[in-house]
Parts: structure tokens; sequence; C-alpha cells
């Protein structure tokens, strides 16, 4: 099996390796199926991790949903993330929680409130009111499930919870099917290559399908070719897709940075003001009253005078 390659796409992303006689697998199915699980791990899908079955030669994979890290930005509730069986999680933005065995309050959302959380290792964050969405649990739950499901996360269902608090359901499923096919929705466009099949020494240059021999070999050096460029894809996607988190989080830093200067200035402008406007009544008082004073004593003279 040395020198055979393997891919396909799994929630959108691609997985691939190629098996050879140094990469310390056996050159076996057991190992194989130990070199697929790696390179599943290995590819940095958020809630997705695989393991070579003990008594056969297959992988078993798990998705969860990572759900998490809520903040609240400015508001009274606060977020609550819990995971339930396994690939499904919820997010509310609940009321406040008393304790002591006492019951949470009704939540109350008002218009500029704003919550962050993280799903799937991609951060949100909802400000209450905006976007045209009312300032109560329905428009709130709502605004969640979009601003989720616009982050096109492969394979992540968003259901909106309106029953007692804001939030939402997320659920990953990995026994999706394509209708009528028979074909999985999760794992996708699976290649596999033998050795033989890729083990050209040139990939480039001219190709020839003037005979059946040559033909195949252009088939052979053009399936090389995609497959060393998937190998690339999923570098780079993997590269990219943490360099987006990373953006995406440096972001959100600076607007509430940004947010909270405002603010500062604001109060700082607030203190200035009322400051400057006692300084002027003050000074209008003195003003007036040294005035009165004056009058008085010009009245007294013209009475001594007279």
């Amino acid at each position: 099996m040395a020198g055979q390659q393997m891919s396909f796409d799994l929630f959108g992303e691609t997985v691939s390796f190629t098996t050879s006689e140094d990469d310390g697998y056996s050159d076996t199915l057991a190992g194989v199926a130990n070199q697929l699980a790696v390179a599943i791990n290995n590819a940095g899908i958020s809630g997705i991790s695989a393991a070579k079955d003990a008594s056969a030669n297959t992988v078993t994979i798990t998705a969860d949903v990572i759900a998490g890290n809520g903040v609240v930005n400015s508001g009274d509730e606060f977020v609550v993330t819990s995971v339930g069986a396994q690939a499904s999680a919820t997010i509310e933005i609940s009321g406040t929680d008393v304790g002591n065995g006492g019951t949470a309050t009704a939540a109350s959302y008002a218009v500029g409130d704003a919550y962050t959380f993280e799903v799937a290792g991609q951060e949100f964050s909802v400000v209450v009111g905006t976007d045209g969405y009312t300032n109560d649990l329905a428009g709130l739950s709502a605004q969640m499930k979009d601003t989720i499901d616009a982050a096109g996360i492969v394979g992540l269902t968003v259901t909106a919870n309106t029953a007692t608090t804001a939030g939402v359901s997320l659920t990953r499923t990995l026994t999706g099917t394509t209708a009528n096919q028979g074909g999985s929705t999760v794992v996708t466009n699976i290649q596999s290559l033998a050795a033989d099949e890729v083990a050209e020494a040139i990939n480039t240059g001219a190709i020839s399908v003037s005979s059946a021999t040559n033909a195949a070999d252009a088939i052979k050096r053009i399936d090389a070719a995609l497959l060393q460029i998937n190998t690339q894809r999923a570098e780079l996607g993997a590269v990219s897709n943490r360099m987006d988190h990373t953006i995406n989080n440096l972001s959100n830093v600076s607007v509430n940075l940004q947010s909270g200067m405002s603010r500062i200035q604001d109060a700082d402008f607030a203190k200035v003001t009322g400051e400057l406007t006692k300084s002027q009544i003050m000074s209008q008082a003195a003003t007036a009253m040294l005035a009165q004073a004056n009058a008085s004593k010009q009245g007294v003279l013209s009475l001594l005078q007279g």
C-alpha cells in the first residue's frame, strides 16, 4: 500500500494523506486505518475527532458541537451554553440567577444589550433590537439563529428556541445522506489513488490523448496534480481558518475597546461640561451680587447728599 494517496472532504474540509514505508504506520489495513484517524484529527475541524476501532480496520468519527465563551458586553442577562447529547448543544441568554435554590427571574432584553459567544471555533456577537429584530425573546432568538447560519458552518443545524428565554439549539449529525443516492453528505469527494496511478515522475508539461497509452498517462498525471492541489488546499484552508478566527477575534476586541473608550470620553466630556456650567453660574451670581451691593451704596450716598 506504500505510495497510495487518499483524500476526502469532511464537513467541507479536505482531509488527505499518503502512505509510505517510512511514515511510522504498518503497511496493512490496520496501519492505514490508524493513519486515516490521525489525518482527520490533524485537520483541525472544530469538534471532530476520530479513532481506529480496536477490533476492526475501521475508523469511528465523533462530531461534537463546541459552544461556549459566552460574554455579556452590556445588559442584565447572562449567556448560558450547555452540551447535551453527542453532537448537540444549546445557547441561552437567560434571566438573572438568584442562587441558593431560588429561581431565575424572567429574562428582560433592552435595545442595545450586546452578547458574544462562540460556536465551532467561531465568535459571534448580537445586539438586541438591531438589524430589524424585535427586542424580545423571539426577535433575539431569530437574530442568533440568522447570525450563526450566515457563517455557513457545514453540517450544523441551528434552531431558534422561544419557549422561555432567547436562545438556539445546535446539532451536527454524521448520518446525513444524499436523497435517493445513499451517499454521505458528511464525507464527500472521496479519492483513492494507488501507487501505480500517481507514481509518474513527471507531472507537468504537455499531455497527449493521441493513443490509449498516452490518454491513460494523461489521466494519471491529471489525477496526481489534482491530489497535490487538494493537499495544498487542505493545508492552506486550515491556516486560513485559523487566521480568519484570529482576525475576527481581534476585530471584536478592537470594537469593544473603541466602544469602551467612547463611553469613557462621553463621561469625561459630561464632567468637564458640568464643571464649566457650574463655574459660569457661580461667576454670574457673584457679578450680580457685586452689582447689587454697589447699587445699595449709591442709594445711601444719594440720600446723604439730599
